[in-house]
């Protein structure tokens, strides 16, 4: 199954205003730091779908689950990934906020 790659574009679907920018090697580093943080068992199933472009389906066959549960397994790991996001985006606000401060 092959899914789009994601745009670095504004399309029709983003919000009038949207900002789009190119991701940063700290933006990076964020990304990899959330999905290390994830259970095993989440983080499996984020690369299979995304680096493997496996299906649901095939990650139920891999895993010996049910399809239903490697769906939860994969919202439950975006929404887990977008909390560790924001959280770090926090701290390095903060840890800036307090440089700033600091001088």
């Amino acid at each position: 199954m092959n899914r789009p790659k994601l745009e670095t574009e504004p399309t029709k679907d983003f919000s009038p205003g949207m900002v789009v920018a190119e991701p940063s090697p700290a933006d990076d580093d964020a990304l990899l730091q959330a999905l290390a943080a994830l259970p095993e068992s989440c983080r499996d199933v984020i690369f299979w779908f995304h680096r493997d472009q496996d299906s649901y389906e095939a990650i139920a066959a891999r895993l010996g689950l049910p399809t239903e549960t490697v769906r939860q397994l994969y919202r439950h790991a975006i929404a887990m990934t977008a909390r560790e996001l924001h959280h770090l985006s926090e701290a390095a606000a903060n840890e800036n906020a307090n440089a700033r401060t600091s001088r």
